[in-house]
């Protein structure tokens, strides 16, 4: 018989084979059944009146987020017609936020701030981002960090759409 400090395992000589201890076999069972709830944890967002394709996977494994389909889902929304900007959050676990903005040009989102860093980044048309007497503007392709608790606006120079990423808890 073989000896550990942890346990002791027994070897049957005729079988060639070790039996593994009771308690490590249903701690093992226990491990298997926590990842799978773990997996099985996904967070969805259902569809609604005011957004009717709106189902879609917010948080698992690997979440895949197509965004030009998104962008036409926002611009084909009631809400992009008759309001200066439309959002829809893309993703979300308990540490990041993604959420894809359209903004029509010359609207702006109000001041205001993230109590986590963040980042911006454009994917179609131009937008100034204003923090105090700072003008920043970024255009497709360019991204901004902004770091927590920074007081900042956000005004569309052309129609626009951009990434915010949230990290950290919101």
């Amino acid at each position: 018989m073989a000896r550990s400090s942890l346990f002791t395992l027994e070897h049957d000589a005729t079988l060639k084979r070790f039996f593994i201890p009771y308690w490590i076999k249903t701690a093992t069972l226990l491990q298997n059944l926590i990842a799978k709830q773990t997996m099985s944890q996904n967070k969805r967002i259902e569809a609604t009146s005011i957004r009717p394709d709106g189902d879609r996977l917010l948080y698992a494994p690997l979440v895949e987020m197509n965004i030009n389909k998104f962008i036409k889902q926002l611009k084909s929304e009631e809400a992009w017609n008759k309001d200066k900007h439309n959002t829809i959050t893309i993703y979300k676990s308990d540490s990041t936020t993604i959420v894809l903005r359209g903004m029509h040009k010359k609207s702006t989102r109000k001041s205001g701030k993230v109590n986590s860093d963040a980042t911006i980044q454009v994917l179609k048309g131009k937008i100034k981002i204003l923090a105090g007497a700072t003008t920043i503007q970024l255009k497709r392709g360019q991204m901004l960090g902004i770091s927590a608790d920074t007081e900042h606006s956000v005004e569309a120079v052309r129609d626009s759409f951009y990434l915010l990423t949230v990290i950290g808890t919101v």
